[in-house]
């Protein structure tokens, strides 16, 4: 039989056979870890909208985590990293998000010995958060929405605690006290808290039901109360409370959003990608209300700020975030909107890491998926004692997608004193602008047309000539 080389990715030693051992006789590891020198590693996919990486032949379409096209993808390197040193130390990760679970990966594979603890608040695996908005229109389970099934933790010797939270850090003692009871020992320590929902509406006992859509949890609830109401009100006219109401829609509700702003997603798109959005959404059938508030929830909807009423069912908000800071702040880390962070994502404690919605890193916080991984990865490798890359801010984008909505946005689209380059063609719904400052690209928007969506990025994030814009229109 074929003689091959198979390595354990847990204690790291190469063994010789046509299978590999099972179990590990170093570690004991299962032979579905091994992986064989001799074969070629598999293609892997980053998509340049949120970051993440697959494994495939071919790019998954649309994108899992984000919902971006084809477009979107670029191969990647291989996650190989030359660094490598095998301790015995305690990392310890609180939040079982995006950063989190990057920080784990970027640890193991620096450190094949170390103890990795993930600890999760809410009561299953890391998911995929931007899905919700899909979880409640399609109804997905739980199992398609979870970025990694739960024999990977397994495998890569990540201890996961699930239903509990941190409620105290002892840092002088170097421990973490759980909400059960117990206390984790740690060498080093990452916050990964990620962030609450902004409600500007205050609950009234009297008035209709008032939901978030930030966790699993949260979207059952919303899901429950869809399937007994007709009509609902969403606070928010940004991405999160556009995928919402899109949501709610595919469901048979009625939905009116109210935006205290002029105009929808003022902070990625211009008065005309506004416009186009919002006629679009229209023909979706959702009512638009923008340049108002809600004052107050009522028996049976809302009063808004100019006096007028909604009727509604319940209430959803999706007004934004706010960063969990609460429990950096009581152990006596550095925290203004955010947990201050350096380059390394390293914390006022040099034993302390933050990443992903807690963090604030040059005066801003995160909201993203695609910086949440970025600072995960980063937190991860230094931690590890890896220091050859420091974190630095990409381009990110915003994708919406949907039957007779495709949008995309990214960098600076409203910045004062800019110039303009546009492409517009009325007869297929082609709207193109690309934003220049002081000779160079600081912004893109495409509507209806977003295959150049990864030029984009790529001119957008080195605020290239504005020579270069041309190759983004059209």
């Amino acid at each position: 039989m074929e003689q091959k080389i198979w390595h354990c990715p847990i204690c790291g030693q190469d063994f010789t056979g046509p299978e590999p051992p099972s179990p590990c006789p170093v570690c004991g590891a299962p032979a579905s870890v091994f992986t064989s020198v001799d074969a070629p590693a598999p293609k892997q996919w980053r998509c340049l909208i949120c970051g993440q990486v697959f494994e495939g032949d071919k790019p998954p379409v649309p994108c899992p985590v984000c919902g971006a096209g084809d477009q979107a993808f670029v191969p990647e390197e291989s996650g190989q990293t030359a660094f490598r040193k095998d301790t015995q130390e305690r990392f310890v990760l609180l939040g079982g998000g995006a950063a989190g679970l990057e920080c784990a990966k970027a640890i193991r594979q620096r450190n094949q010995t170390a103890q990795i603890t993930l600890v999760c608040a809410e009561p299953v695996l890391p998911y995929n958060r931007p899905a919700l908005s899909d979880v409640v229109a399609d109804g997905l389970s739980l199992s398609a929405i979870l970025l990694q099934e739960a024999d990977w933790y397994a495998q890569q010797s990540i201890q996961v605690k699930t239903g509990v939270r941190a409620v105290q850090i002892h840092r002088q003692d170097r421990q973490v006290q759980l909400s059960d009871g117990s206390s984790l020992p740690y060498d080093k320590l990452l916050l990964a808290l990620g962030s609450r929902a902004f409600v500007p509406v205050e609950p009234n006992p009297a008035g209709i039901p008032l939901y978030v859509l930030r966790s699993h949890a949260d979207s059952q609830q919303v899901i429950q109360a869809a399937g007994q109401s007709h009509k609902a009100i969403v606070v928010g006219g940004g991405i999160l409370g556009i995928e919402a109401a899109l949501a709610l829609r595919e469901r048979g509700i009625q939905v009116t959003v109210v935006e205290f702003a002029p105009r929808l997603m003022v902070n990625q798109a211009d008065e005309a990608g506004s416009a186009l959005l919002q006629e679009a959404l229209e023909k979706k059938g959702l009512a638009i209300r923008c340049g108002v508030g809600v004052q107050q929830v009522e028996a049976h909807g809302a009063l808004l700020t100019d006096g007028s009423r909604l009727d509604g069912d319940f209430l959803l908000c999706a007004a934004g975030v706010r960063s969990e800071t609460a429990l950096a702040q009581d152990c006596g880390l550095a925290v203004e909107r955010g947990i201050l962070v350096d380059e390394q994502m390293r914390t006022s404690d040099p034993c302390i890491f933050a990443a992903g919605d807690c963090a604030q890193f040059q005066g801003k916080t995160g909201g993203l998926w695609s910086t949440a991984t970025a600072q995960g990865q980063t937190a991860g490798m230094h931690m590890a004692g890896d220091d050859s890359a420091p974190y630095v801010p990409q381009a990110v984008g915003t994708v919406l997608e949907g039957t007779g909505i495709s949008l995309f946005s990214c960098g600076a689209v409203n910045a004062p004193s800019s110039q303009t380059l546009t492409y517009e063609d009325r007869f297929s719904g082609v709207y193109q602008r690309v934003f220049l400052q002081d000779g160079h690209v600081i912004g893109a928007l495409l509507w209806g047309d977003t295959s150049s969506m990864g030029s984009a990025l790529d001119v957008v994030g080195r605020k290239a000539p504005a020579r270069e814009a041309a190759g983004i229109l059209g």
